[in-house]
């Protein structure tokens, strides 16, 4: 039954009320509803809201029952109400509202603290609250315009100067004059946006006279002094205005300079000042053009910034850089594992040489050095040259037709080329492994080396004849430079195809880059790929195997001998008349005591070509051998088979070891291993890769929680995990193992004495 009328001129009333309208038929209406309120007696409050004063002469009920006195909202009263203290005259009932403090639900009575500061904190906690300069920004970016006309008043500058101050370590000087050019400014966005692009107008120049660089600016219209002090805001690119065009034009004058080698490479980094999608892109460009501007100092320069265009260019250098720095092969390492560090020495070198940054040295004289220490070891590996021939005479055992391709220079670093081109043939399955070539790297050496199992000098000077003496088979040779050859059909007689592949050692002493050796290669490849499909046809119904390899491979020289000559030049060696005392970058080389030679460790050429061969660099040394063969050859076979070489041995109580040989058929990657209970695997880590047709030995040391398999045979189930294309796969074979039985009985006397050993 109750009526209130509440005069609310600035808006500040929050409860529920009907609002008054301002035309004759809506206040009639309203009139008339009171009315009825009353005479029905309803005993709710009826609440009406008048947002302008004149109104309230339509509503004279004053004295009326049931009708309570009006009340009149004024934001000064109501917050000097709720502080329980005087409002300055200053702060007026519209700046009040405007700065919403009545919103604030936090703002009560506080005689702790002062006025300004309780003002304050209720505009935003930020402006009072830590230490972090970017939390005030956003608090200012935040208020209304009135807040300026607040930070005219004296006391209200002394408390935020004192903050600056003292919580943000802001000298007084430029807190002061920080506040002071707020206070000229007409808006608080467009002031920090202009602080901010005079920060990093600031800050460019300053790079610009730390670099002796000649570029003009414009002037700045903040004190260089205030400029500095405070912390850098953040510029977005479209508030930047001419800085983005200005920083990469720049950042070219800095990258020439950095390749003229007049400033270090380090000098890039200060001009990645700001996180612009334009600058990502330039340094994309730069980078693309000259990656030896990418450095460890660049990616720790670019991991400040957060978007999507500097988060791309950031993985960018990171994967670069991961494979622009290479580890050294160790001295004991095993044929096996210098051909997996092999894998990763070519993708780093690749990637060198195609950006034109210097390449580390003793990275391949690591290489050199284990190879001239390890002739036994290669010699009595399958991945030995002479394996070609023994893989040519088992498959001409086996009745298939047997077509080789000896690609001059074609080194394993290229082979992904030949690769990617024989991927997209149907019908065959292709290996790919890598051989020792034969030393020293020169054409009359390994070619029918390679092809025969033999050393040259004790071949026939005629390659048909060596070739028939060596396989006694029905022979067809085929030559690049015989063009007429090329496509000869291959007779249902023929069981042995020989293809001498020349146009890549042709075309590689006048390559003038790496790159464009690459781009030699490749219709080459190309053709080579033509040919099988050819040659595919010729056999028909036949079982044919193809093998793709080289003599040796090639290196991109680094520098040239400028010594007294050693004897006879053959392209990268010299060939001695005489044993004598040898530099210390060279090393005597004996072709089964036939010739002797001076191979250099490094990549020192002795002719003006850049690319050339001879030398025993990984690179050259190691040449691809490549199967093809029909899927059907190996269609049931498991990707990894294991195989016990070993006796069980027993090393103590339920402790035993086995010797695993594990052989993939095809590459497998991170090989992990594991046994069924109640057998328990010793920790280990898992094998990093085991190439196509090639095997790994391992030794498994393991627990056996059972007493009663000593003296008995018991199936051992393996599991292995592995990668492969990419994918995880997984499977199991069971080991039928011998556990021999103890020597001594099981009593504990026995037992201790046997633990000894």
């Amino acid at each position: 039954m109750p009526v209130q009328l509440i005069v609310d001129c600035f808006g500040i009333d929050t409860e529920d009320a009907i609002v008054v309208g301002k035309t004759e038929d809506e206040i009639n209406a309203l009139r008339l509803a009171i009315r009825e309120h009353l005479a029905t007696q309803n005993p709710a409050l009826l609440r009406l809201r008048l947002t302008h004063l004149a109104l309230l002469k339509h509503f004279k009920f004053d004295g009326m029952n049931d009708v309570l006195p009006t009340k009149t909202l004024l934001p000064r009263a109501l917050l000097a109400e709720r502080l329980k203290i005087k409002i300055p005259d200053w702060l007026t009932d519209e700046w009040i509202v405007e700065l919403g403090l009545l919103k604030n639900s936090t703002l009560a009575s506080d005689n702790n603290s002062s006025f300004e500061t309780q003002i304050l904190m209720a505009c935003d906690v930020n402006f009072l609250c830590g230490d972090n300069f970017y939390a005030f920004v956003s608090a200012l970016n935040l208020q209304p315009a009135i807040f300026l006309e607040l930070l005219k008043i004296e006391t209200i500058q002394t408390r935020l100067i004192s903050h600056l101050t003292t919580n943000l370590k802001i000298d007084n000087e430029n807190a002061t004059l920080f506040i002071i050019e707020l206070t000229k400014s007409s808006a608080i966005e467009s002031f920090l946006e202009n602080f901010a692009y005079q920060q990093t107008l600031a800050l460019l120049r300053q790079k610009i006279r730390d670099y002796a660089l000649h570029f003009a600016l414009p002037a700045q219209t903040f004190s260089a002094s205030l400029l500095n002090a405070l912390p850098l805001l953040p510029l977005s690119e479209t508030q930047a205005r001419h800085l983005p065009t200005d920083l990469i034009e720049i950042l070219k004058i800095v990258a020439r300079k950095i390749l003229h080698k007049e400033i270090d490479a380090k000098a890039l980094t200060e001009f990645v000042m700001a996180d612009w999608e334009s600058l990502w892109l330039e340094l994309n460009l730069l980078c693309d053009e000259s990656p030896q501007l990418i450095t460890p100092d660049l990616l720790a320069c670019c991991q400040r910034f957060e978007s999507a265009d500097a988060q791309t260019f950031l993985q960018k250098i990171e994967n670069y850089l991961a494979i622009s720095h290479y580890r050294h092969l160790s001295e004991t390492a095993s044929v096996e594992e210098t051909l997996d560090w092999s894998v990763g020495y070519f993708d780093y070198l690749r990637t060198v040489l195609l950006s034109k940054q210097p390449l580390d040295e003793f990275i391949n004289v690591s290489f050199t050095d284990w190879l001239i220490s390890q002739p036994s070891r290669i010699a009595r590996s399958e991945s030995d040259w002479r394996f070609c021939s023994s893989q040519i005479q088992r498959y001409l055992d086996g009745g298939y037709l047997v077509i080789v391709t000896v690609v001059d220079a074609l080194a394993a670093l290229n082979q992904d080329i030949l690769l990617d081109e024989l991927a997209t043939l149907n019908n065959l399955t292709v290996v790919a492994d890598t051989l020792f070539a034969p030393l020293p790297t020169l054409t009359d050496i390994g070619k029918l080396a390679v092809l025969t199992g033999k050393p040259t000098y004790s071949l026939p000077n005629n390659s048909e004849i060596a070739l028939q003496q060596t396989y006694q088979t029905s022979l067809k040779i085929i030559k690049s430079w015989e063009d007429d050859n090329l496509n000869t059909p291959i007779t249902e007689q023929t069981n042995l195809v020989v293809f001498f592949e020349n146009r890549i050692d042709e075309r590689l002493h006048d390559a003038s880059s790496f790159e464009k050796h690459r781009a030699d290669i490749l219709p080459i490849a190309r053709q080579l790929k033509t040919s099988i499909q050819n040659w595919l046809k010729d056999a028909a119904h036949r079982d044919v195997v193809f093998f793709i390899t080289a003599d040796h491979g090639m290196t991109v020289t680094n520098g040239r001998y400028d010594g007294e000559s050693l004897g006879e030049i053959k392209d990268r060696i010299f060939k001695l008349k005489r044993r004598e005392t040898l530099p210390d970058e060279f090393v005597f080389i004996n072709q089964d005591s036939k010739d002797d030679y001076a191979v250099p460790k490094t990549r020192l050429g002795l002719t003006n070509s850049v690319l050339v061969h001879g030398g025993l660099t990984p690179e050259e040394v190691l040449i691809p051998f490549i199967k093809l063969i029909r899927p059907t050859f190996e269609a049931n076979k498991l990707p990894v088979e294991a195989e016990i070489t070993s006796d069980c041995l027993r090393l103590s109580d339920k402790f035993w070891q086995l010797d695993v040989r594990l052989s993939a058929s095809v590459q497998v990657e991170t090989v992990r291993l594991n046994l069924e209970p109640p057998f328990k695997l010793e920790l280990r880590e898992p094998i990093d890769i085991i190439r196509a047709q090639k095997s790994h030995t391992v030794t498994l040391k393991f627990y056996a929680d059972n007493d009663d398999i000593e003296g008995t045979v018991v199936l051992l189930e393996l599991g292995l995990q592995f990668e492969r294309h990419g994918a995880r796969e997984a499977l199991k074979k069971s080991l039928s193992v011998n556990f021999p039985a103890s020597f001594l009985a099981r009593d504990s006397s026995a037992q201790s004495f046997e633990d000894m050993f």
